[in-house]
């Protein structure tokens, strides 16, 4: 299978390779994202020799199995024994390279942060390997990869000992954007129109692996109920499954997405806090980092960033739908979810996962707007009122784009099954944003409105409100 997709993930990769000096990349990313195939894909010819950590296994289980996979690249170390620790182990690996001839030789080491257990020594071992050997060299790429991105990030990217400014390429590989979904699809032979492809991307996000469950002979609705909700589903505990994978404390990271998910604006630090009960401690900012890391939530800055603290929010389209309609509905078996997305609880899934969906892509919103090289700043805004609990007509703003040419664009995003019809009652609602927005945030910037609809808009007599008007069409843009 051909990688789709992924350009510059590849260009960087490529690049590494004609460098006149020896390069040390870490990858990293979510669970499912696709970094392995990633790797072996755009660098099989040159990778000379790889292995892959094993959860929570012991360092002899290690040990063996780093030099299994020496011997299976070359029988001449057939003979060589288990190596005791970790230094005989590079030494093995560092004769096995210098017995390679090849250009450039390039050395994968997946899942590196389940080598470093407490006591395995591991981390200071590579660190000397590449210092010592590697890095006084021309001929080696070495490619580090997780899945645990906060520890990548803290021990690889911003290591402050032996691989202090060492880095030469940090790949953070994130899930498809909506072209790249269409394209794989199109791949599989999967045709659907541009409403259903938004609609499986509000579901499973951009996540190759779970768009590679998807089977052409069905619908959409067909291909959720058999991954979902019939028994044996490929996906049913997928939600647990990936936690439990990345984070050792799961249960803490498995709260604060639930609470998130309630919120669709998003919490502040303290008032998740305050909701979770857990206080503002050690662990729990860690679990906050980790999932920011890992692509799950993501923290947004206020347009008035002197009164209203920035707000976290959920950024994972399939932790939402899970909390949503899966989780709840277990064991409902065949049809459950025929039946769910005719229900009225889905035009609120729906409105707040759609709005999810147009956050990412908001490069695609800046070059419809004719502004892909005008600095903007993107934002969620929210009353004072409604801050205080009071319910304002109105008084929030899910995404606006502050931009450096003195505008700013509010933006509504409605997802609708037929062209979407503005009556007074929401022109009003509008127009009540923008004046209690315009009162509030005393800017001197010209004002516009913009909306976001799935199946266009009929133009009537409220419809001049606006300033400009996309469909979802432009949303499957290239991003670069």
């Amino acid at each position: 299978m051909r990688i789709l997709g992924r350009e510059k993930e590849q260009e960087k990769l490529r690049t590494a390779l004609e460098k006149e000096e020896s390069q040390l990349i870490a990858v990293y990313g979510r669970r499912r994202v696709g970094k392995t195939f990633l790797i072996e894909n755009t660098l099989s010819k040159e990778i000379v020799f790889d292995v892959i950590g094993i959860k929570k296994a012991t360092i002899r289980t290690h040990l063996t199995n780093f030099r299994t996979q020496i011997v299976k690249r070359s029988k001449r170390f057939r003979k060589s024994p288990i190596p005791q620790n970790w230094f005989d182990a590079f030494q093995l690996l560092q004769e096995y390279i210098e017995s390679k001839k090849a250009k450039k030789k390039v050395i994968y080491i997946d899942e590196f942060p389940w080598f470093c257990s407490q006591r395995s020594e591991f981390l200071p071992v590579f660190e000397h390997f590449w210092n010592s050997f590697c890095a006084k060299r021309n001929d080696i790429v070495v490619v580090v990869c997780g899945s645990a991105a906060s520890f990548m990030v803290n021990n690889i990217i911003y290591n402050k000992d032996g691989l202090h400014g060492r880095i030469s390429t940090i790949i953070r590989l994130m899930p498809f954007n909506l072209y790249e979904t269409k394209e794989y699809l199109r791949y599989k032979k999967i045709n659907w129109d541009h409403y259903d492809i938004v609609q499986c991307y509000m579901i499973l996000g951009g996540i190759p692996h779970y768009l590679n469950q998807l089977d052409r002979r069905y619908t959409l609705p067909q291909n959720i109920d058999k991954l979902f909700f019939e028994s044996g589903g490929q996906l049913i505990n997928e939600f647990d499954q990936v936690l439990l994978s990345l984070f050792s404390n799961s249960s803490l990271h498995k709260s604060i997405i639930t609470e998130l998910a309630k919120k669709r604006i998003g919490l502040s630090r303290k008032a998740l806090n305050k909701n979770l009960g857990k206080g503002n401690n050690r662990t729990f900012s860690k679990a906050i980092k980790e999932l920011e890391e890992s692509g799950f939530i993501v923290e947004s800055s206020s347009f008035d960033q002197k009164e209203t603290k920035s707000l976290f929010r959920l950024n994972d389209e399939f932790c939402f739908f899970y909390l949503k309609y899966i989780e709840p509905n277990k064991g409902q078996g065949d049809g459950t979810w025929l039946q769910l997305f005719n229900s009225r609880s889905f035009d609120s899934w729906s409105g707040f996962a759609f709005e999810m969906l147009c956050m990412k892509h908001t490069l695609q919103i800046k070059k419809a707007l004719g502004i892909p090289k005008v600095r903007t700043t993107t934002h969620s805004w929210i009353s004072k009122e409604a801050q205080k609990s009071v319910q304002k007509s109105g008084a929030q703003i899910d995404m606006l784009l502050k931009r450096q040419d003195r505008r700013i664009d509010l933006i509504e995003m409605k997802f609708y099954n037929k062209p979407y019809s503005i009556t007074k009652s929401y022109r009003d609602q509008i127009i009540n944003k923008r004046d209690v927005f315009e009162e509030e945030a005393n800017s001197k910037d010209a004002l516009a409105l913009i909306m976001i609809t799935t199946k266009g808009l009929k133009k009537n007599t409220h419809s001049n409100i606006l300033t400009e008007h996309f469909t979802i069409d432009v949303l499957f843009k290239k991003d670069y």
